[in-house]
């Protein structure tokens, strides 16, 4: 009777940890996958800025070419 109780206990803990891994690995995918956002936003914003400043008249474009 009490091995049983024992073992329930254990039984009842691991499943208890597991849902805690499951949720934290939730949690930092959902981080993870925010923070991916965020930097694709700003890189977004960064090319619009940036093409627009090359449009307004820099001059002509030259092409690099490999000085041997």
């Amino acid at each position: 009777m009490l091995f049983k109780l024992i073992i329930n206990i254990f039984i009842v803990y691991g499943i208890w940890q597991f849902i805690k891994l499951l949720t934290s690995v939730n949690k930092t995918q959902e981080k993870f996958r925010q923070k991916m956002d965020d930097m694709g936003r700003e890189q977004d914003t960064r090319s619009t800025v940036s093409s627009k400043k090359k449009g307004e008249g820099d001059g002509e474009y030259i092409d690099y070419e490999e000085i041997k």
